[in-house]
């Protein structure tokens, strides 16, 4: 995700790197819950990707913490294959 701020509008630059190190511990937590779960049901990323009707590539990225934003549909295709609820992949 890119977010363009002017920099007139920056009143404190703290503020900006705090929004963004939130948004990759979101991020990192989401891959963290997604492996725990795909591990607790013995899935591969290749089993979960094929169960949750994903590519595989799309499964890799999410569960590496390489893919920036998850869309809501995708993460609840994961968790349904996981057979848990989204929320129990965002906490």
């Amino acid at each position: 995700i890119l977010i363009v701020i002017p920099i007139n509008y920056l009143i404190n630059t703290n503020i900006v790197i705090l929004l963004f190190n939130n948004m990759i511990k979101h991020n990192s937590k989401i891959s963290e819950n997604i492996k725990k779960y795909r591990r607790l049901q013995k899935h591969t990323i290749s089993s979960l990707s094929v169960c949750a009707k994903l590519p595989f590539q799309t499964v890799a990225k999410i569960d590496s913490g390489a893919t920036n934003n998850p869309g809501v549909w995708t993460l609840h295709k994961i968790a349904n294959a996981l057979k848990v609820t989204v929320d129990d992949l965002l906490k």
